[in-house]
């Protein structure tokens, strides 16, 4: 029983702390973040409008014996939008460009920003918002994948339903 709680615990902590992948000389960690944030507080009559931005915050470690080459970072990113029946799914891709590592260095890249909205009610935080539902992250070097990770199992469903979205608008 208690090997079993802590197993639950520790999945968890890794769930909400972000995930994590190590192949091919690259360890590869992402984690939705916060961009933006606008709140609308006289919408309705005690209901904050929301209007969001957020992103996928990535880490890109070397931990191979030998430097890595410059290299691509694709994503996609699934958002559902509240508030549809049946639901509706939105796609937002994009590709970065990841430059070269040296042995044991690090980079930071927050990529994907999708723009997001919905309402909170201020008295106990019910919320109708938008969510990401799934994203995933590729990393090629010289044409060829080097590492893919993937929020969560059900992606490759998610993926075929949901429809292109819109850009966020540039700062």
């Amino acid at each position: 029983m208690k090997a079993t709680l802590a197993s639950i615990v520790c999945a968890v902590l890794f769930t909400a702390i972000g995930m994590s992948e190590e192949a091919n000389g690259l360890r590869l960690t992402a984690q939705k973040t916060l961009l933006e944030k606008e709140k609308d507080r006289d919408a309705f009559d005690q209901w904050d409008k929301v209007d969001k931005a957020l992103g996928i915050k990535v880490a890109a470690r070397n931990v191979s014996f030998k430097d890595l080459p410059e290299g691509t970072l694709e994503y996609v990113v699934i958002v559902k939008r509240w508030g549809h029946s049946p639901e509706l799914l939105e796609s937002y891709t994009g590709t970065e460009k990841l430059p070269a590592l040296a042995k044991s260095a690090e980079i930071n890249l927050t990529v994907g920003k999708v723009p997001m909205s919905g309402y909170e009610i201020g008295g106990n935080r019910k919320q109708f918002q938008d969510s990401i539902e799934g994203w995933q992250i590729i990393v090629k070097h010289e044409g060829k994948e080097t590492i893919r990770i993937t929020s969560t199992s059900s992606f490759e469903k998610l993926l075929p339903k949901a429809k292109p979205g819109k850009a966020a608008k540039a700062a």
